[in-house]
């Protein structure tokens, strides 16, 4: 009788863990992709800290790596900035560990001399060519300035994708501006695929993302579920990938299960619309 009350706990316990797991959370490796699949991740990588309050970048680095993305988009990219990051070229190092170019563009920029500045911004890794096309300082930031950057990459397979990251800022208002500039700042490149993707501070049903999702489709507009942030308990979705209406993004969308920092990564695959030419 013990055995069988045993088994039955057992059981129980093991039901109940099952059924409060987060199905929008994917823990185990990212699946295959096809050949003519291009994989995108967008990731806060809270300049290396994780969950647990320690500076790891090779947590990081394993997790871009077993994501094989083509195309690797980071917000809170810490460059020579201080001792929380071990004053490294974040995006350098990670781009040299995967065997990527990088682009790097910061929005906090402060004076050093005569040691390099100290910056905090967005960066680009892709293994493809890269191109930076522009960086804009939006019109209002909070107490820190908020920026958006563009950039494009000619794919190996010949195709080009225009790709932008910004981290949006800490007030309403200045996301609502931030969303409005972010569409001026990309209607010269919208006639070519585009992808746009950050850490916006915003839930789907907000303002700044109404302004956003009026032009761009979310990879995740159908997963409002696969929460972000916090990366320990996820309650809210505050990270996103969008894309013009040139990008077809495949119907994979999902988060991955790590501590390495205080968000999750996301990650989707897309193609791009054959031309009608």
């Amino acid at each position: 009788m013990k055995k069988i009350l045993s088994t039955l706990g057992i059981f129980l316990v093991s039901f109940i863990l099952y059924a409060c797991h987060d199905n929008s959370i994917d823990d185990t490796k990212t699946s295959e992709k096809n050949e003519e699949d291009i994989r995108v991740l967008l990731y806060n990588i809270h300049f290396g800290v994780g969950g647990d309050g320690i500076f790891n970048i090779d947590r990081i680095k394993d997790v871009l790596e077993n994501a094989e993305a083509d195309i690797i988009i980071l917000n809170e990219v810490d460059k020579f900035y201080s001792d929380r990051s071990n004053n490294m070229d974040m995006a350098k190092y990670l781009a040299d560990e995967l065997g990527m170019n990088h682009l790097f563009r910061a929005s906090i920029i402060i004076e050093n001399s005569p040691n390099p500045e100290r910056e905090v911004g967005n960066a680009i890794l892709t293994k493809s060519t890269i191109e930076h096309l522009g960086t804009r300082f939006f019109s209002e930031g909070d107490q820190w300035p908020r920026v958006i950057t563009k950039s494009k990459i000619k794919l190996q397979n010949g195709q080009i994708v225009n790709v932008a990251v910004s981290h949006f800022g800490l007030t309403e208002s200045g996301r609502i501006k931030q969303a409005n500039e972010t569409l001026e700042f990309l209607a010269d490149v919208d006639n070519e695929p585009v992808i746009f993707a950050g850490d916006l501070n915003a839930t789907p049903e907000s303002v700044p993302l109404e302004i956003i999702s009026n032009k761009y489709n979310d990879a995740f507009s159908t997963r409002n579920s696969f929460y972000t942030f916090p990366a320990n308990n996820p309650t809210k979705r505050i990270d996103y990938i969008f894309g013009n209406e040139k990008i077809i993004f495949k119907n994979n969308a999902h988060t991955i299960l790590t501590q390495a920092s205080d968000h999750l990564p996301i990650v989707v695959d897309f193609t791009i619309k054959k031309s009608n030419k």
